[in-house]
């Protein structure tokens, strides 16, 4: 979930933000904002499919913006997410051959 709030005295025209992070399933992606009114914030949520390969508890990564009107610098935000694993479902087991 991430919360954008436009503190400034000019509303944004096309925010948008790109994430980078060591992990390649969070590296590179795209947050289209879009308008933010000054004194105003935008709320969404935006979900991940992380592979079941990935390692550790926690993975880190930045989000950094820029706005038609060029980068808006200083305003970048530290990304930190909790993985958690998917439950797999219970084998089934095979079948034996009659004796």
């Amino acid at each position: 979930v991430l919360t954008v709030a436009n503190g400034g005295g000019t509303a944004t025209s096309s925010l948008m933000g790109r994430s980078f992070s060591r992990h390649d399933w969070l590296t590179g992606r795209l947050f289209y904002v879009g308008s933010v009114p000054p004194g105003e914030s935008v709320t969404f949520t935006r979900r991940f499919q992380v592979p079941a390969t990935a390692k550790g508890n926690l993975a880190y990564g930045a989000l950094g913006f820029w706005d038609l009107h060029g980068a808006i610098p200083n305003k970048g935000l530290v990304l930190q997410t909790t993985i958690e694993a998917i439950p797999q479902p219970e084998p089934k087991p095979e079948p034996q051959p009659e004796p």
